[in-house]
């Protein structure tokens, strides 16, 4: 698992890059804790937060956009900016969206597969273990690279692993909900197993795809190969006997084949 870009470009992080959907994780998170922040009820949003007493669809898919405390939030975007945009620079936005579901959805069972096994009235939100998953991530993906280009600091397949204990410890720290007693967050980084296990199947994956893609173009290839000499030889009827010799069937063939080859 040394390289598993390796079927990728590289290219050099950045904080400066195209990296809509960590811009857009951002700001949805963001405009989510003001609409939170700016209702009477501090529990505005508690109906988008995932706990084990009862799953609901809509929690499953935003719970990991809300943020219960703004702590929660700082820390959390903190890492998953500059780590997620390298990341989503190096796999692309596709990739990355398979990459975020992946370790988001991951830690979240990991949080609540925890939480039933130990009676613990745990709960799951924000992207944390998709934070800690980037951090690991751009160590793997960029690992000679170095941190805005100090050599003084060690390179990023060190350095990723220190930011990544310490989000871990910090989290351990924070509230889930407002104005309960915190607890261990151990089961958020398990986002970092889900990123390691997604950066070794993505170019299996990738591979897959390249094949499908290529048997298509195959078959493709072949199908308009057949429909080509189908056409020179109604052609070659149409030259030899005229237009009026060719079947009802034989003029609709030649129509779709006038569109099959202008697409």
């Amino acid at each position: 698992m040394d390289q598993p870009s390796r079927d990728r470009p590289r290219t050099r992080a950045g904080f400066h890059a195209r990296a809509p959907a960590v811009y857009t994780v951002f700001t949805v998170s963001g405009v989510l804790y003001l609409v939170a922040m700016a209702s009477a009820s501090t529990s505005a949003l508690d109906g988008l937060i995932l706990g084990p007493e009862g799953v609901r669809l809509e929690a499953f898919f935003a719970s990991h956009l809300v943020h219960p405390t703004g702590l929660h939030l700082v820390l959390t975007m903190l890492f998953l900016l500059p780590a997620g945009v390298a990341v989503e620079k190096a796999l692309g936005t596709p990739r990355f969206l398979v990459f975020y579901v992946f370790t988001a959805w991951g830690s979240t069972l990991v949080t609540l597969g925890s939480a039933a096994l130990l009676w613990e009235p745990v709960v799951s939100c924000g992207a944390a273990g998709v934070a800690l998953g980037c951090l690991v991530a751009v160590g793997v993906l960029h690992p000679d690279l170095r941190l805005f280009g100090i050599r003084a600091l060690p390179p990023l397949r060190w350095l990723s692993w220190i930011f990544f204990f310490l989000l871990a410890a910090l989290l351990a720290f924070v509230k889930p909900l407002p104005g309960k007693a915190p607890y261990f967050l151990l089961p958020q980084v398990s986002g970092a197993a889900f990123a390691l296990g997604f950066l070794w199947i993505d170019p299996v994956c990738a591979s897959l795809l390249r094949s499908v893609r290529k048997r298509r173009e195959e078959q493709g290839r072949r199908k308009a190969a057949e429909v080509r000499q189908r056409v020179d030889r109604l052609l070659e009827k149409i030259s030899a006997s005229g237009y009026e010799s060719l079947t009802r069937d034989e003029e609709q063939f030649l129509k779709q084949a006038s569109k099959y080859f202008r697409r």
